[in-house]
């Protein structure tokens, strides 16, 4: 018996038997603690530990409750330890543990993965225990690793530790994947049995034996934060250096159980032993974390080694080199190709790459650096980084002692000539701009002859962006130092709208101009006539009605009506008695459902009867606690959002039509490829159940972005909110319907005061 009277069963799931144990908590956890190996990436500059063999070790994720997680209910899997306040939930229904946070780098599970339940009973009971372990990947998809019913027995009096071991595991998770534990115990008579988690003496734990390691980087670093490997001496010959260690650790800095530095001479001398390095900072989304320790360093060469040491004692190493000797004062002058000073410019002296002394250059094109002589660290180069570019002004150059080096860098002036293609007039005034990775590096207007001159610009490709009161236009122009001048022409149709603009500041101009409100008028008063009908017309337009099983993808700019469209799509499919999962990105769900009863429908009533589920992705983005049952709290954390998506078509019976409204903030917030992949699997998923997916974007992103999208749908509807004689209109066309024959053209539309669209053919 082990102590306190808990009781311990081993089953070894692949076998389907269970056996009693008597072994003590301490041996259980040494069984279950071993040691990870994890792959991940370090940070530039950081000489980086290769393992010598691939071996694998069990890490044990612990069950806790964090009421932070509230995307996995709050219950979380993780390498923290028992906190010691003890948690329970019934375990007659499937109870679920996430690690949290996802993986920052890939895992290869290889060998035994075990479970350790415990349980507690009203009274003593005999059931089954069902104990699932399965992979959450990047888009939602659950894939289930193993899984296992068995027989069991839970007494009352004391808690009782089941654990379930499954061999020959081989599984690989890609980074950004999570691991799921599910528990559910089906007693033969009704009861209360509690799943018991955080307990110092009943705690419900997943060991998983993994292959990889932990990713460790050392660098060395001057106080003046910047990397190197070659430090000045000071008048007493020493130099105070900071040792960085890097850590990647995809189960946390929990995994880590501390960080030394030991520094050896040129002599292989030790000087430093086993120093603690200190925790600085981390980031929890990546599982990296940094360590350093600021050390005295006399005038020599040394080898710097980084340990760190795991929960289960393995041990990791990476080493780095390190030098402090004397700088000399070097003196550096920068000229252009004509002779003149280049000012404010960064030169920098590298060795190996590394940065050893950088600063500005003055009005005269002078820098004062210094830097150790080549003869102690060998030769260097040197670069210049000036608006956008960097430029080698030197390679495998000697510098011995106090040096004055002059040097021509690559740079010329260039005078770009601005005009209207076809007539050759010059644009006066134009502000243009030179763009390098889509920032400004010089900018200036056009005079008389419709020119501007840079001085002292890199040779390069460029972006040249033309703008005055009548025009916005770019072009990509490469810039030689052997050409002085390039010219733009603007395409004839700025020179058009060039010319119309003066027309209507002339007496004729004010004439057509009467005539052409007097149109306006007209058209007005002629759509008012039109009649409209409502939204069954969307039926005609299309050809048809939408497939069953298709992707439909609603595109407009802002205010065009869009979520307007994505309602009365969803309602008119409702009326089919086609489940829906709700998913808003723009708005809170409860304003979705008063939208909704305006519209005739009682959302709420429809998810009493499982018809309808929401999934909150906008309380997150709002920054305030979600009170609905499926919430995410990222647009960009696809992984918890398939989750919900899944747990909802679960709820509406296994299938229905899933709606995104919208999956712009997502690219907006840089997951572009992630929100591509999302919809390309869960299009493909809802159709193979007979269902569709709908989604909005808008049409402001960036043009090849949009034509990825379209590619995937099956269905694309084009909304536009546009002016047309001073009056504002929403306007739709169909612009792709696999399988009907739709309309080609625009047609307008009104949204009335309940929001329901009405349509307005001619």
């Amino acid at each position: 018996m082990a102590p306190g009277g808990i009781r311990v069963r081993y089953i070894s799931a692949s076998m389907h038997t269970g056996t009693s144990g008597s072994l003590g908590m301490s041996k259980i956890v040494s069984l279950l603690l071993l040691a990870v190996l994890i792959v991940g990436v370090a940070p530039s500059n950081f000489s980086v530990a290769e393992p010598a063999t691939r071996a694998t070790r069990n890490i044990v994720l612990y069950a806790h409750t964090d009421e932070k997680a509230a995307s996995v209910g709050g219950r979380i899997l993780s390498a923290a330890p028992v906190s010691g306040f003890r948690s329970t939930a019934d375990a007659t229904k499937i109870v679920i543990f996430t690690l949290v946070p996802p993986l920052v780098a890939p895992l290869h599970i290889l060998g035994t993965v075990a479970a350790n339940v415990w349980l507690q009973a009203g009274q003593t009971v005999s059931g089954t225990l069902y104990v699932g372990i399965s992979a959450v990947l990047v888009d939602g998809t659950v894939v289930p690793i193993k899984s296992a019913n068995v027989s069991a027995s839970v007494r009352q009096t004391r808690p009782v530790g089941i654990i379930f071991s499954f061999g020959g595991t081989n599984r690989t998770l890609s980074s950004g994947s999570t691991i799921r534990l599910e528990v559910q115990f089906m007693p033969t008579v009704q009861t209360s049995v509690l799943l018991i988690w955080d307990d110092y003496s009943a705690a419900t734990s997943l060991t998983i034996e993994v292959e990889h390691t932990i990713l460790l980087g050392i660098r060395t670093v001057g106080t003046n934060g910047q990397p190197s490997n070659v430090f000045p001496s000071n008048n007493t010959g020493d130099a105070t250096v900071i040792a960085q260690a890097n850590i990647v650790d995809a189960f946390g800095i929990h995994d880590i159980r501390n960080v030394t530095l030991s520094v050896r001479n040129d002599t292989d001398s030790l000087v430093i032993s086993n120093a603690p390095l200190l925790y600085v900072e981390g980031d929890l989304s990546s599982g990296t974390y940094i360590f350093e320790l600021r050390i005295t360093l006399s005038l020599g060469r040394y080898r710097l080694f980084a340990t760190a040491i795991d929960i289960s004692n393995s041990s990791y190493t990476a080493a780095s080199d390190a030098e402090v000797t004397e700088f000399h004062p070097v003196t550096i002058v920068v000229a252009d190709q004509n002779g003149r000073p280049v000012q404010d410019a960064i030169i920098a002296i590298l060795l190996n790459s590394t940065v050893v002394s950088s600063n500005r250059t003055d009005s005269e094109g002078v820098v004062h650096l210094s830097a150790p002589s080549s003869s102690q660290v060998g030769p260097f180069s040197i670069v210049m980084r000036r608006e956008g570019a960097e430029i080698l002004l030197a390679d495998s150059i000697n510098i011995l002692g106090h040096d004055m080096i002059r040097l021509e860098a690559p740079l010329s002036d260039w005078t770009i000539l601005v005009r209207y293609q076809t007539l050759g007039f010059p644009i006066i005034g134009a502000t243009v701009r030179v763009e390098v990775e889509n920032s400004t590096v010089a900018w200036g207007a056009t005079g008389s002859n419709g020119s501007v001159t840079f001085k002292q610009m890199a040779a390069g490709n460029n972006t040249i962006a033309i703008e005055n009161a009548w025009l916005k236009y770019q072009v990509t122009l490469d810039h030689s130092l052997e050409r002085a001048t390039s010219t733009v022409d603007v395409p004839l149709a700025f020179v058009i709208q060039m010319l119309l603009a003066f027309v209507i500041r002339t007496w004729f101009g004010i004439f057509l101009l009467v005539l052409i409100s007097a149109f306006g008028i007209y058209a007005i008063r002629r759509s008012r006539k039109r009649r409209p009908v409502s939204f069954a017309h969307f039926k005609a337009i299309l050809g048809g009605a939408l497939p069953s099983a298709s992707i439909t993808m609603i595109s407009g700019n802002p205010g065009s009506g869009k979520t307007q469209m994505i309602y009365s799509i969803m309602l008119e499919r409702l009326a089919q008695n086609g489940p829906a999962i709700f998913v808003t990105n723009v708005e809170f769900p409860a304003k979705v459902r008063e939208a909704l009863k305006r519209l005739g429908t009682d959302a709420a009533a429809l998810e009493k009867r499982e018809t309808v589920r929401f999934v909150d992705c906008y309380a997150g983005l709002a920054g305030v606690q979600s009170g609905e049952a499926h919430h995410v709290s990222s647009p960009t954390d696809f992984t918890t959002l398939g989750v919900q998506i899944s747990s909802c078509l679960e709820e509406t019976g296994g299938r229905g039509d899933v709606y995104v409204d919208s999956i712009t903030p997502t690219i907006v917030n840089g997951a572009f490829e992630r929100a591509l992949s999302f919809v390309r699997y869960y299009g493909a998923r809802v159709k193979a159940e007979d269902a569709s997916l709908f989604y909005t974007i808008s049409s402001s992103i960036e043009p090849k972005t949009l034509t990825k999208f379209e590619d995937e749908a099956d269905c694309v509807i084009q909304l536009d909110l546009y002016e047309s004689a001073g009056v504002t209109k929403r306007r739709m066309r169909v612009k792709k319907a696999r399988g009907l024959s739709h309309a080609q053209d625009w047609i307008e539309f009104t949204i009335n005061q309940r929001g329901a669209i009405e349509f307005l053919p001619d």
